[in-house]
């Protein structure tokens, strides 16, 4: 069998018609037969194998990526030998570590030792610096509409001394200011608060009538909130009235401020407040319920003024008053004084700090140490 190749192949796109002789020998005879082939053309069928061959290794690509992150392909991986694991497993990368860089060393010369016959002068120290003294703060009652009535204490001895203020609140704020200028005082300054004598409690109530509505100077805003006078409802020469209370000490402030006295059994009570009358600023008034009890509080008024420069006023035994405070203390045997302020908004807080210290350095009896 002889097959004659065709010719005249095409180049371009169109495929053509070829003729071409097939030859048969059978023994001695040959027998030819024309015959027709189509034949592709060149450049078409050869875009057409690179095509082929590409898509053969995306597919085998994608394949492999397909595969190896399957389940099956994982467990081949992970577990088979061979060309499943070789397959699967992707080339090592070599990491290259830097090199370490040696910093060049200099020689240091050794210098032979020379005794120090200097003397080595030290800074002076610094003086520790002051911290805030804590205080104790403590509720000892209520007011009518129930805001908390508080003392605020320095110091632990077994004496203590009270001091009052806001008794007259609204009409004289002064004394409140007073009260909470002082805590504030003796808060962050511990060199005064140091200066509080050990068997001494100083106990200070900044504000007795926290419902009074503030108003400086106007008489009517010296009463609670059921407009009861706070100074007129105490036990002595106590008479009942709209303003004095129905009886004495029906006032929460007042029941407050007597529980806490009866608690603690002061050497002294002592009331900040701002006068009505202008004749009685910047004056010193004590206790004095009934005759024969002025020298209860003599040495307080005494104290007090002098450390002040304030007036002392003692009041009239035949000048009675409904339900006052200090009177009922002297009644009481406590010494009890007021000091009447000469502002109702303004302070001047050095001038009360000496008056303090001068009290609280006095001997009442039972107050010294033995």
């Amino acid at each position: 069998l002889t097959v004659t190749t065709p010719k005249g192949r095409s180049w371009v796109w169109h495929s053509k018609l070829v003729p071409f002789e097939l030859q048969v020998q059978t023994g001695q005879q040959t027998i030819t037969l024309p015959t027709q082939v189509i034949v592709p053309p060149r450049i078409p069928t050869l875009l057409l194998g690179l095509l082929l061959v590409f898509l053969i290794g995306a597919a085998g690509f994608f394949g492999r990526t397909q595969f190896c992150s399957s389940s099956q392909g994982s467990l081949l991986m992970n577990f088979g030998t061979g060309f499943w694991s070789r397959l699967c497993q992707n080339p090592a990368v070599t990491e290259v570590m830097p090199e370490p860089i040696i910093e060049p060393t200099t020689a240091v010369a050794i210098q032979p030792e020379v005794e120090n016959t200097a003397t080595a002068t030290l800074p002076p120290t610094s003086e520790p610096t002051a911290t805030a003294v804590p205080a104790r703060e403590i509720t000892i009652g209520q007011s009518v509409l129930g805001k908390p009535i508080t003392a605020v204490a320095f110091g632990s001895g077994p004496h203590a001394l009270i001091f009052v203020g806001g008794i007259h609140a609204g009409y004289g704020p002064s004394s409140v200011t007073l009260a909470e200028a002082v805590i504030e005082h003796y808060q962050t300054n511990p060199e005064a608060a140091a200066t509080i004598p050990d068997n001494v409690t100083l106990y200070i109530i900044p504000n007795l009538n926290p419902d009074a509505a503030p108003n400086p100077g106007d008489t009517q805003a010296r009463t609670n909130a059921n407009g009861v006078n706070l100074n007129r409802n105490w036990p002595c020469n106590f008479v009942p009235g709209p303003e004095f209370g129905v009886a004495a000490l029906s006032e929460p402030e007042n029941q407050a401020l007597n529980s806490f006295v009866e608690a603690e059994n002061p050497v002294a009570v002592i009331f900040w407040n701002f006068p009505v009358t202008q004749a009685n600023h910047s004056v010193v008034s004590p206790g004095l319920c009934r005759a024969g009890q002025e020298d209860v509080s003599r040495e307080l008024m005494n104290a007090y003024a002098s450390a002040s420069g304030y007036q002392t006023r003692q009041a009239d035994p035949n000048n009675v008053f409904s339900g006052d405070a200090t009177d009922s203390m002297a009644d009481l045997g406590i010494p009890s004084v007021f000091i009447l302020l000469d502002s109702a908004t303004a302070i001047d807080l050095e001038l009360h700090l000496a008056a303090i210290t001068a009290v609280y350095q006095m001997d009442f009896p039972g107050t010294t140490d033995e």
